[in-house]
């Protein structure tokens, strides 16, 4: 009986040592599937080269959203002012601010509040508030409706520079608004397509 269980040991040996040169491995083991080959990334090919829209605005050529134009010959800061006039300036204050609007408050001819030294008071030391009646904090610029963007894409490439000024300058178009949400309004609205047009007409100056 001993022997009987010997040579039964003896053969599975055998059966596994010759499973092992064929590669197989044990058999008593269950073998995995296989991993797969990692596959490789599939090369885009280059993209659509950037257009012109019909009002000559630079679109990305995959996309076509708008995208900015380094080369753009209109823009806001070769077709707008810089600034604001002193009366402008008074009229925001006497609208927007605490001081403005206090009749006892010192102000100069065009409206401004002014210290107790007679000086001009700077913009951020002023109190704001927008047309909701919000607090307006500082830095103070002004805002636009119609955005200048706006403006020009739908009168100012069709204006003389003097129009498009006294659209700029004018208190009823502006709203006073903190500074950095001022920016973040204008990036946003370029995202949107809110770019300038690149063509103009012959009453453009």
């Amino acid at each position: 009986m001993a022997r009987s269980k010997k040579a039964a040991s003896g053969a599975a040996s055998g059966i596994v040592a010759k499973a092992a040169k064929k590669g197989m491995g044990n058999p008593a083991k269950k073998v995995g599937k296989g991993v797969p080959k990692p596959r490789k990334p599939k090369q885009s090919g280059p993209g659509k080269p950037d257009f012109r829209d019909s009002k000559g605005r630079l679109r990305d050529g995959t996309t076509g959203k708008p995208k900015h134009d380094p080369t753009a010959k209109h823009n806001r800061s070769s077709e707008y002012p810089h600034g604001y006039s002193d009366k402008t300036h008074g009229e925001m204050a006497t609208k927007y601010t605490k001081e403005g609007r206090d009749p006892t408050h010192p102000k100069d001819a065009d409206g401004w509040p002014l210290d107790s030294a007679g000086n001009k008071k700077n913009r951020d030391d002023l109190e704001w508030y927008d047309n909701q009646g919000n607090k307006v904090d500082p830095p103070v610029t002004y805002d636009h409706d119609p955005a200048v963007v706006e403006h020009w894409n739908t009168k100012g490439y069709d204006s003389s520079r003097q129009d498009r000024a006294a659209y700029y300058d004018r208190s009823s178009v502006l709203e006073p608004m903190n500074g950095p949400l001022n920016s973040s309004k204008g990036a946003k609205m370029q995202a949107q397509g809110h770019t300038f047009r690149q063509d103009v007409t012959g009453n453009y100056s």
